[in-house]
């Protein structure tokens, strides 16, 4: 298994742990498992203690068998499955509406059936950690339906790293206005940092706000909208889409990465500059 992941490249640091520290993994009494392998860009960017980030690995272990890709899509949206993390399960989510990966907590999985093995283990890849799943009923967090925790380490292991750092510490701020939204565009800009250094005179809610739609637009939505604004999560501010021939432009800056991660509550564009 972990020679599997090392061939396919960027699945190093799991592939360590699996031949190194294999309990983490498994239960010990024989039961077939998944395990969902975090890419190293997102996992090696999460700061916790060592007790914490174990929780985190076999939380995205699960013992109900050991699925291949097709058989996990073909499970029907909620069911559950039990992972190695006490009462914690992960749950089918159906399919990505364009790529038809599976998704589990509402993310694709990036890399399905890197190993597969006499239906004893199956590791299949995921851009970033999985957001914890919807609660059951109708009470809502303050973070609302959106898996912020899913957008920020896509774009951490997408290469914006640094806009990841500033969404995340402004993200309460934007959420105070905007607490019951459905889904939500991202404009990811690389070289962030100095968007949101202290010596800029808007706040960094604004600014990663600046970046975001309250609603999800593939690029092709997108390019149907070519000469009209849309607001954004920053009060009071607005982008105006452009088209010129198939290339788009929002606020004169270019898309140069259009739907670089689609899920079904947010997608997220790469831009070649900050608005």
């Amino acid at each position: 298994a972990s020679r599997a992941l090392r061939r396919h490249g960027g699945f190093q640091i799991t592939a360590a742990l699996l031949q190194i520290s294999p309990e983490i993994f498994f239960s010990g009494d024989g039961s077939s498992t998944t395990v969902f392998a975090i890419h190293d860009a997102a996992l090696s960017g999460i700061s916790i203690p060592p007790r914490e980030l174990r929780r985190l690995l076999r939380y995205h272990t699960a013992v109900s068998g050991a699925f291949p890709a097709a058989e996990l899509a073909g499970k029907p949206p909620g069911f559950r499955l039990a992972t190695l993390a006490g009462n914690e399960s992960l749950v089918v989510t159906g399919r990505d509406r364009e790529t038809g990966a599976v998704t589990i907590n509402r993310m694709s999985v990036s890399h399905p059936d890197m190993f597969l093995q006499d239906r004893q283990l199956s590791i299949h890849g995921i851009a970033a950690p999985f957001p914890p799943p919807l609660p059951d009923s109708g009470d809502i967090s303050d973070r609302g339906i959106i898996p912020w925790d899913g957008i920020i380490g896509n774009l951490s292991s997408k290469g914006f790293s640094s806009f990841a750092a500033g969404l995340n510490r402004a993200l309460e701020g934007i959420l105070e206005g905007h607490k019951n939204l459905k889904s939500v565009t991202v404009f990811a800009p690389p070289n962030s940092e100095s968007m949101f250094s202290t010596s800029q005179r808007l706040p960094p809610a604004t600014v990663a706000g600046i970046h975001i739609l309250p609603r999800r637009f593939s690029s092709r939505q997108l390019l149907n909208l070519r000469n009209t604004s849309v607001t954004t999560l920053a009060p009071g501010r607005s982008l105006k889409i452009r088209r010129f021939s198939r290339t788009l432009r929002i606020n004169s800056v270019r898309v140069t990465a259009p739907d670089l991660v689609s899920h079904e509550t947010f997608v997220i564009h790469g831009i070649s500059g900050s608005f």
